[in-house]
């Protein structure tokens, strides 16, 4: 019988060991003690199962070996328990000598989301580890990862997500967290160092300490684990709390407010990117209106491409659904359409599909950074908010999902130099399409004082279309 090691663990982390849920999500942030919890669920279930393996997955495997397996390995040896585990590399894995249990090391990760459906092991699963599970590039690695896996499961087995929150909302990890926590099927923790802080030596936390004084911000992500649009982010004057709201809210704010204006920022399409068109409402009270159900994106690689003349039936239904709820004819609203100057070819489509009330422009962009610093003094003054209702519109019709404007508001960032000077450009592998057809939108209108004079003229020039209309 090989010796037994009793371990003291955070009453935070004891839910974790009644093992009543198959799935567990832990959010924490930097020294809230994952790592070791993820080495003491694997001993303690495959010290106490016969023939029932573990397996702790990252998205990269070449960084397990000096992560968890190494850990593993430092873990068992201050527990004076080398006697029970021998320890093996290419691939890596340990393995309980009494239970015969083995611990497999995967890497999960990587442009092939397929790659986990040849991983075969030698009994039933009991655990599967997912470690720093913010890596992974999207929900659908994940989602990959767990379908494979679950043929190998035992019919008790569970799966442990372990991760530090990327410190914008709309990651697709702090997302997918919000909505785990009202599954009954999943088992949610949020800790920080201060759960742990027993086990913290002293130099970390005067580190911590300091960084608490000094970058107040920072501290709160790196190690408290909150997120926003903050530490980061391009758009970090950006609040979801505040600037995103609910229809209801929405509706008691702007409810005695009217719409004197719309102009709708597009963003065309390159290669495989989406296209799309953000209208935002000009209230008389000169603050904007960005509704979530008036949003029309086009995404290539789920609907198929879409030359913009294929694509404008789509746009004149879209468009003409806009005019109809808020009546834009019967009381006389001015529209502009603001389109990406690169898209010279679809300036002209609109032009001549679209009523010829309707202005249609090309936008000449200025510097990436003066139409984020228009943006973000808008933002910080609150004349932007957006709306919620929880979906947009396709070719297909009304997409429910999350507010895709909110979402790249609050990842979007910087593509860091290698040189180590400012960024000037956004970091290229977060999608910013919707974002862009907002800063268009955005910049034409706060960015020129002209434009104050843009309505009445507007107007005045339609009541001339109608009052010609109504003569003939």
């Amino acid at each position: 019988m090989g010796r037994t090691a009793i371990v003291e663990v955070s009453n935070v982390f004891a839910p974790i060991f009644r093992f009543n849920h198959p799935y567990v999500l832990l959010r924490s942030g930097r020294l809230g003690g994952k790592t070791t919890i993820a080495i003491q669920i694997a001993v303690a279930l495959v010290s106490s199962h016969n023939d029932r393996d573990v397996i702790i997955t990252r998205s990269d495997y070449s960084a397990l070996e000096d992560s968890a397996y190494n850990e593993f390995i430092k873990w068992v040896g201050e527990y004076g328990l080398e006697g029970q585990y021998s320890f093996y590399k290419a691939p890596l894995r340990i393995v309980n000598n009494t239970t015969g249990g083995i611990i497999y090391f995967k890497g999960i990760g990587g442009a092939d989301k397929s790659r986990t459906r040849s991983i075969r092991t030698v009994h039933p699963v009991i655990a599967i580890i997912f470690e720093e599970l913010q890596q992974l590039r999207d929900r659908e690695s994940l989602e990959q990862a767990h379908a494979s896996f679950r043929r190998l499961m035992d019919d008790k087995g569970m799966m442990i997500h372990l991760f530090n929150p990327e410190p914008q909302n709309g990651h697709w990890l702090n997302v997918f967290y919000r909505l785990k926590k009202n599954d009954p099927d999943w088992l949610c923790i949020e800790t920080s160092y201060k759960d742990v802080v027993k086990f913290i030596g002293e130099n970390d936390l005067k580190e911590i300490i300091k960084m608490k004084i000094l970058d107040n911000e920072r501290y709160q992500w790196m190690y408290e684990g909150k997120t926003g649009g903050g530490y980061g982010s391009v758009y970090y004057e950006f609040k979801r709390d505040k600037h995103l709201l609910s229809r209801p809210i929405a509706t008691i704010k702007f409810g005695k407010e009217q719409v004197v204006g719309v102009i709708i920022g597009v963003d065309t399409a390159v290669t495989h990117d989406c296209t799309a068109y953000v209208p935002c409402l000009i209230m008389n009270n000169g603050q904007m209106v960005v509704p979530g159900k008036d949003i029309f994106i086009h995404d290539p690689l789920k609907y198929g491409d879409y030359g913009s003349v294929e694509l404008m039936p789509h746009i004149s239904k879209w468009f003409k659904g806009i005019c109809d709820f808020y009546r834009i004819q019967d009381n006389k609203i001015p529209v502009m359409f603001v389109v990406d100057s690169a898209g010279t070819e679809l300036i002209k489509i609109l032009r001549y599909n679209l009523p010829n009330w309707v202005q249609v422009y090309s936008f000449t962009k200025p510097s990436i950074i003066q139409m984020v610093d228009n943006v973000k003094g808008v933002l910080a003054r609150n004349m932007i908010y957006l709306i919620d209702d929880g979906y947009h519109i396709n070719v297909k019709g009304s997409f429910k999902t999350d507010n895709i404007l909110a979402d790249e508001l609050e990842n979007l960032r910087w593509k860091d130099k290698e040189d180590g000077s400012t960024p000037t450009t956004y970091d290229p592998s977060i999608p910013n399409d919707v974002c862009d057809a907002f800063t268009y939108a955005v910049n034409t209108w706060y960015s020129n004082p002209n434009n104050l004079y843009w309505l009445a003229i507007a107007n005045k020039m339609r009541k001339d279309f109608y009052d010609l209309e109504e003569k003939q």
